[in-house]
């Protein structure tokens, strides 16, 4: 009777070992399956997770193909005309160009003005506009020789018959309104003790007055001697009042 007690307390105590053992290794079952997170996955989450990673992923169409950008066009700079030489003045060849003589000797040279035709002498470098200003230089007596003996020259009797058609020209060709207050200009520059000299009336394109103050050219306006300008206007008084 003792040893059946005993050997029942002994299955009793191993029983209970035992059980102590399955619930020790169910408890470090579920610590495994648990995972380093510490939660255990739902079924149904794990059985979606599944699911996600067994479904294969839709395949997207293929992006279309981006051309880069062209490349702007280069700008075309039009290459600059060339240079041309300048013109260089060729000498004549000495067998052409006239080769004056070692004796002579250049007295003045006859100048005639495009604009108005009025005539000027240039001796030694100095331009006289009128025979007052060359009379009253050095330079007079030379010209005046010169030019005696340039009318013998021509002959006497042809300059004459010459000079008299020119002034029948001129006599018969009225006086444009310039040449008329021109006249009464020059009448007056006379009587006026130490008016200037050397100032005339000139009609210049599109009939525009022009005042010459010897070889100056000057718009009315911008005539720089007060006096010779107030003397034009009395001129053009005068021209007025007789018409």
């Amino acid at each position: 009777m003792d040893n059946q007690l005993v050997l029942g307390v002994i299955l009793i105590v191993v029983g209970i070992a035992l059980a102590l053992l399955a619930y020790a290794f169910i408890l470090n079952r579920r610590e495994q399956e648990k995972g380093p997170g510490g939660a255990t996955p739902e079924p149904s989450e794990a059985l979606a997770a599944a699911e996600v990673e067994s479904t294969p992923a839709p395949r997207l169409p293929p992006a279309p193909a981006v051309e880069p950008p062209a490349a702007p066009a280069p700008i075309a700079i039009p290459a600059a005309p060339p240079k041309q030489a300048a013109a260089t003045a060729v000498p004549p060849s000495p067998a052409s160009a006239p080769v004056p003589s070692r004796r002579t000797l250049a007295v003045a040279t006859l100048l005639r003005d495009e604009v108005t035709g009025k005539l000027s002498v240039l001796v030694g470098g100095r331009e006289y506009a009128n025979a007052e200003d060359l009379r009253a230089s050095r330079d007079y007596a030379r010209v005046e020789y010169a030019t005696a003996d340039l009318v013998q020259w021509l002959g006497a009797t042809a300059v004459r018959e010459r000079t008299a058609e020119r002034v029948k020209e001129e006599t018969k060709k009225p006086l444009s309104m310039i040449e008329q207050i021109d006249e009464i200009l020059q009448r007056k520059m006379t009587e006026l003790a130490g008016a200037p000299r050397g100032v005339r009336l000139v009609e210049g394109a599109g009939g525009s007055l022009r005042v010459f103050i010897g070889v100056q050219s000057y718009a009315f306006e911008d005539v720089p001697d007060a006096e010779v300008k107030s003397i034009i206007r009395e001129a053009v008084a005068e021209w007025e009042s007789k018409k």
